[in-house]
């Protein structure tokens, strides 16, 4: 079992040589992949068992070692006094709305809007908070620290807080609905608010207050029920408070975007499955295209975390907290021109994905270049990332006027070793999303794919980065004709093999070519030349040879097909680390690194940027959708 659950060079020798002696007896390979079969075989190991899960050292048991959860029935049986019973407000009286994925059981935040004595806005984020419960260096902070974030899979979650806490006290866990109970039935709950003014502009016009707080969750909504509502319009909806808030959420991304804020606009592929099916031969899989951009609940969310997160950076610097401020340089993005002449949407984000710097945390304030922020600090996430744990520690014994438990330096130590151990277990993330990318495909084996070319992978090569339209996902094919990005081709399985999760497309036909003219597609120099098409001169032959063969046979895509020959290129699966979740949240299936912290740095997202994108994650997949702000 050691050996074949083992990651290369962690199995011990002993183990290593028993194992193999005995796959030489049985006349079977002395290899850990073939040990895995044997053992799937016997009924040993589920059929789908997450191999790369096992060998990170995790199991898909979502309970944790007996005395973590003896910890957690302790609390829940003897609860502690409130260490901010002095400071904590009543904030009771206000409508609070928490907007997640239908399958969420972590209510993390919520939102509230209130107009003062003055007739200005008040925007309201609530955070739950775990550091009600917990004390910093007990049992159950360790064992977060320890983990450093939860993890998401196709089939649920491995949470960073025993269950009974995370989906328990810890969440902000009334019980309310999307009919809207009435507020005095509700059971409130502990929740870390923070309240902030927009001016005019939509930058950050004052922090009112941070405090903590007692709220009722009033609305809970999913992600479609705020979409339906908000698309009804002011007058016409439900919920008038959400269209004031997504109304808030437009202009501070406004203020974002003339302030140079990078938003990568990619979608993701969201795989789910039952835990019950992994035993089974023909598992039962869905795959859902999600994109940030094309949800106004999503987008409202988003930038109220981005908001809240600002708020909080605001505080730190001005006070001169230690806290752990995420940061990022400014990348050398193509110039405007180049951008001006993809294509709306993926191409361009692809184009920008490609430039992104990697993330950072710092104990003291450092700009965060793709989300336009002087200083930021991920707050919002405190039952899944430790980072955000950290946060509300500083912030609440500041305000009680009491010594920081985390200087600068314990937050660099701490950040630095949950990046070590999130490359392992984001690679691990990365390796079951793309098992079930393969699966999904093989029993979809008959179908056809309309892949959108985002830009050439390799243009030496002919290797286009494409994604499948109606699933989300990423790859990369070989293209032996002129494309640009925009261009749709119909795309369709020609090989795959799921243990490794590995697959192979290949082009049948091209279904569209990009409105974008060819004549502004140049070739450039350097990183440009990735993005774009073939240089003029040739795709200009060979579409000359496209028309002359067309005007010969009477079918433009039988002599495309006659001028190529149809090429298979093996899928390149990226091992860039997850969300991040975001929601998120966390995951995305891509075959490019599209996960916001490459680093796996206490996130759940997505590209080599917190951008929109991936600034806040609330879909609870592999590494939910965009999710570093949340």
């Amino acid at each position: 079992m050691e050996f074949a659950q083992s990651a290369p060079g962690k199995c011990s020798a002993a183990s290593c040589t028993l194992a193999r002696e005995c796959l030489l007896l049985l006349k079977r390979r002395p290899e850990p992949d073939v040990a895995l079969m044997e053992l799937i075989n016997a009924g040993l190991l589920r059929l789908h068992e997450p191999v790369p899960l096992l060998r990170s050292g995790r199991t898909t048991d979502t309970e944790m070692e007996p005395h973590i959860e003896a910890a957690a029935q302790a609390l829940l049986s003897t609860p502690p006094s409130d260490p901010d019973a002095s400071l904590r407000q009543d904030l009771t009286h206000l409508r609070v709305f928490t907007v997640d994925d239908a399958s969420t059981t972590e209510i993390d935040d919520g939102l509230s809007v209130q107009e003062d004595e003055a007739g200005r806005q008040l925007l309201w984020v609530h955070v739950a908070d775990p550091t009600r419960w917990i004390t910093p260096g007990d049992v159950l902070d360790l064992e977060a620290r320890a983990r450093s974030r939860s993890l998401y899979f196709p089939w649920g979650s491995l949470p960073m807080f025993p269950t009974s806490l995370a989906e328990g006290p810890f969440s902000l866990n009334s019980s309310s609905s999307s009919q809207g109970s009435s507020s005095d039935n509700l059971q409130p709950c502990c929740a870390f608010s923070v309240c902030v003014s927009l001016a005019e502009d939509g930058s950050l016009g004052e922090l009112i207050t941070i405090t903590p707080s007692k709220i009722r969750d009033t609305y809970r909504l999913t992600y479609d029920e705020a979409d339906l509502d908000l698309s009804l319009g002011p007058g016409m909806c439900r919920y008038e408070d959400l269209q004031l808030i997504y109304e808030a959420a437009r202009l501070r991304r406004s203020w974002r975007v003339s302030h140079g804020c990078i938003d990568i606009d990619l979608p993701e592929g969201k795989l789910e499955v039952s835990v019950g099916d992994l035993d089974r031969k023909l598992p039962g899989i869905t795959c859902t295209k999600l994109s940030q951009w094309e949800s106004a609940a999503r987008l409202m969310v988003a930038e109220m975390m981005i908001l809240a997160g600002e708020a909080v950076g605001s505080l730190g610097a001005s006070a001169g907290l230690p806290l752990p401020y995420r940061g990022q340089e400014a990348p050398q993005l193509p110039s405007q021109k180049i951008l001006d002449a993809l294509p709306e949407g993926p191409c361009r984000g692809f184009a920008l994905r490609r430039c992104m710097t990697r993330s950072v945390i710092e104990g003291s304030p450092v700009r965060h270049a793709s989300l336009a922020l002087d200083a930021y600090v991920q707050f919002t996430s405190p039952i899944r990332r430790y980072s955000d744990i950290m946060a509300h520690f500083n912030i609440k014994a500041h305000l009680r006027g009491e010594p920081l438990p985390f200087p600068a330096t314990s937050i660099m130590s701490i950040s630095a070793a949950a990046v070590e151990s999130n490359r392992e277990l984001g690679r691990a993330e990365s390796d079951v999303a793309k098992y079930w990318a393969a699966e999904y495909l093989r029993q979809h084996s008959s179908s056809s794919w309309t892949g959108v070319v985002l830009g050439w992978f390799r243009a030496e090569a002919q290797l286009a980065a494409v994604t499948l339209d109606e699933l989300g996902l990423e790859t990369i094919v070989k293209v032996d004709f002129p494309v640009v990005p925009g261009d749709r081709l119909n795309l369709k399985l020609a090989d795959v093999d799921v243990r490794s999760g590995y697959y192979r497309l290949y082009v049948q036909d091209r279904l569209g070519t990009s409105a974008a003219p060819a004549d502004r597609l140049l070739k450039q120099d350097g990183v440009d030349e990735t993005l774009l098409a073939m240089d003029n001169e040739k795709t200009s032959q060979l579409k000359q040879q496209c028309a002359n063969e067309h005007v010969a046979t009477g079918d433009g895509a039988a002599s495309e097909r006659q001028m190529r020959n149809p090429v298979q290129w093996r899928h390149f699966a990226a091992t860039a680390n997850s969300a991040t979740n975001s929601s998120s949240g966390g995951s995305s299936v891509s075959a490019l690194a599209t996960v916001s912290d490459p680093e796996g740095l206490m996130c759940e997202s997505y590209s080599g940027v917190d951008s929109l994108s991936s600034a806040h994650a609330k879909t609870r997949h592999t590494v939910p959708m965009a999710m570093l702000a949340k």
